[in-house]
């Protein structure tokens, strides 16, 4: 269940702002099937379609977002890696790449991987600090780090923003056991 979850985190992250992958034609038609690939379940046919996008529209970072998040979803956990940082060289302030990033580091959990995750987590929150999303990634990194009181802090934070905005049940209820878990080990 938590992997679901996880998953519909971040793909409700890259499809928030769906409708701007890709500035060519060929590109926008790539991404739309790549959409539609994923909704049918075929997330390498996805991935496929996301990354031809991205070589033809190659200063959009929509398409290695979204390619990073089918990776994710698959497990290929360096590959996705490897799309969130190539599409922060094409944006570095693409909020949905930091935080997206700062997730698949904090889940893959290699050495080194924490520090980064913090950093990718916070800019994302310095950006654009009204998603709960993002908000509900730095808790769980400062969890993670043995940073109780601001997790929870955060979790009441990401708890707020989620019921005040239009974000989703699964969302809301994910920050919501979140925050009951951390508490609980208090």
């Amino acid at each position: 269940m938590r992997r679901a979850s996880v998953l519909f985190v971040l793909a409700a992250c890259a499809h928030a702002t769906s409708g701007s992958g890709g500035g060519a034609p060929a590109a926008r038609a790539l991404m739309d099937a790549g959409l539609s690939a994923e909704a049918s379940g075929d997330l390498p046919g996805a991935r496929r379609s996301y990354e031809r996008a991205a070589l033809l529209a190659p200063s959009d970072p929509r398409p290695l977002v979204y390619a990073g998040n089918a990776a994710f979803a698959t497990g290929a956990l360096g590959d996705a890696v490897a799309a969130f940082q190539e599409a922060l060289a094409r944006d570095s302030l693409d909020t949905e790449a930091h935080n997206n990033l700062a997730w698949t580091l904090l889940t893959r959990d290699l050495d080194g991987d924490l520090a980064e995750a913090a950093r990718h987590a916070e800019k994302a929150v310095s950006l654009a600090g009204d998603r709960p999303e993002f908000t509900h990634t730095l808790a769980m990194i400062e969890l993670r780090r043995g940073n109780r009181q601001r997790a929870e802090d955060l979790l009441v934070r990401a708890l707020g923003q989620a019921i005040e905005s239009d974000a989703t049940t699964t969302l809301r209820a994910q920050i919501a056991s979140d925050l009951g878990r951390t508490r609980s080990k208090s």
